[in-house]
């Protein structure tokens, strides 16, 4: 079970923010770091967008990054990385009842599918057939996401937890671990399903890694619109909206508010969120603007 102990950790730190798979990033990316102020004009703190798989290209971050996280008193995550009980909770809930197996909800050509994505990712098929649709697909990603190089290990988030904890920055998370569960698995069993043969087919086809030089290049240039179109890209549309409306709209509009809800003043935050969360009109840039925060980019 330790495979798997490992993956979780992982995925409840990624959020599935893109669509069960992420990219690594260069540092140097435009467009992603905001200054958030009331509409008095008093600086609130900075709003950052971030790639939770990356590789040591990541790394240094802009300057412009960390000078803003480094003026900050708090740093505000979607949760905390070492919060206790993560994997255990997340296991649990993504348990198929006893004498249950993933393959029993799967047509036969998307089960023989599945048994070819894990081979090749190195899954034990017997761990993955204890698992709900979800987690699977997730456990799925992130093994993929690991033979193609990119790690949670290089994740921004940890680099920033640590270096808050060193620096003697606060740590507030937006999320508890249970809301997130909450929302891997509230977008239902057909979305569960269309996003499980979606991952499985992008293994199959060989397509993993182009997919994270593209979502790389997307994340370099500021593109957030670009990232969450391609959350869905390979699968239907329709049936996944569903997982869009849970994982991504849904917890921007609780988000915002949460960031909200800290103020301004002389105390600043520097909240760091998974990229996806910025793209379209429910980003969570508009919806901290609809809440009456004033967004200026810095490039």
């Amino acid at each position: 079970m330790g495979g798997i102990v490992s993956a979780s950790r992982a995925l409840v730190v990624l959020l599935v923010a893109l669509g069960m798979l992420h990219a690594a990033a260069a540092a140097g990316a435009e467009g992603l770091l905001w200054q958030v102020r009331d509409r008095r004009g008093t600086v609130c703190g900075h709003l950052f967008g971030t790639l939770h798989l990356c590789d040591r290209s990541c790394f240094p971050l802009p300057q412009r990054v960390v000078a803003a996280f480094d003026a900050a008193d708090t740093l505000v995550l979607e949760i905390d990385p070492e919060a206790p009980g993560l994997a255990e909770a997340l296991i649990a809930a993504g348990r198929l009842p006893a004498g249950e197996r993933l393959d029993d909800l799967l047509p036969a050509a998307d089960a023989e599918r599945l048994a070819r994505a894990v081979a090749a990712v190195g899954i034990d098929p017997t761990q993955m057939q204890a698992m709900r649709p979800w987690l699977a697909g997730t456990v799925l990603a992130i093994a993929a996401a690991s033979r193609a190089g990119f790690d949670a290990s290089f994740g921004i988030e940890p680099w920033l937890a640590t270096r808050a904890r060193q620096h003697g920055i606060s740590l507030l998370a937006l999320e508890t671990v249970g809301r997130q569960i909450e929302a891997l698995s509230a977008a239902g069993l057909a979305a569960e399903l269309e996003s499980l043969r979606q991952t499985a087919e992008m293994i199959i086809d060989d397509r993993v890694r182009d997919h994270f030089e593209r979502i790389r290049a997307a994340w370099l240039r500021g593109d957030a619109d670009e990232l969450l179109a391609m959350i869905n890209e390979q699968g239907d549309e329709a049936v996944l909206a569903p997982m869009t409306e849970a994982l991504i709209d849904r917890r921007n509009r609780e988000m915002a508010l949460r960031i909200a809800e800290l103020g301004c003043g002389p105390s600043r935050y520097f909240a760091a969120v998974g990229s996806a969360h910025f793209g379209g009109e429910r980003s969570l840039v508009r919806e901290l603007e609809r809440s009456g925060r004033v967004l200026a980019p810095i490039r």
